[in-house]
């Protein structure tokens, strides 16, 4: 399972999201980093989803 977790800047930096994330990586889970940018809501900072040629690129190279 690959993660690409995309959130308020605010929202990732929480607790409950940081163990959980963390509890998904323990159970076997490829929790991709997040980009850093202006958010929808006006935010900017952590947590904003990386663009798909990204995370193909990660996946890709993975598997090479």
């Amino acid at each position: 399972w690959w993660i690409a977790p995309a959130m308020n800047n605010n929202m990732f930096a929480h607790p409950a999201v940081t163990d959980a994330l963390e509890m998904l990586g323990g159970w076997g889970c490829r929790i991709l980093e997040t980009a850093e940018g202006r958010m929808a809501c006006g935010t900017t900072g952590p947590g904003r989803l990386l663009e798909p040629e990204d995370v193909a690129a990660l996946v890709a190279e993975a598997f090479a």
